[in-house]
């Protein structure tokens, strides 16, 4: 049985390493900016749903 080895040359740029680099930060923050603004929707929340429906947590038989 033969292996069959495939060597691949992984040697970027610095221009490419440093856009990789401002990429990874701006998601990053991304990232962390959407999930600050996730908790204060979740905190700042009437529980209203966008249909006008008024959802409460003592409608579940399971929370009281």
């Amino acid at each position: 049985m033969e292996r069959f080895e495939v060597k691949i040359k992984h040697n970027p740029s610095p221009k490419t390493q440093k856009v990789m680099l401002i990429f990874q930060i701006i998601l990053r923050i991304l990232g962390f900016a959407f999930c600050l603004g996730a908790v204060w929707r979740i905190m700042t929340s009437k529980q209203v749903l966008f249909l006008g429906f008024d959802a409460r947590y003592t409608y579940s038989p399971s929370m009281k």
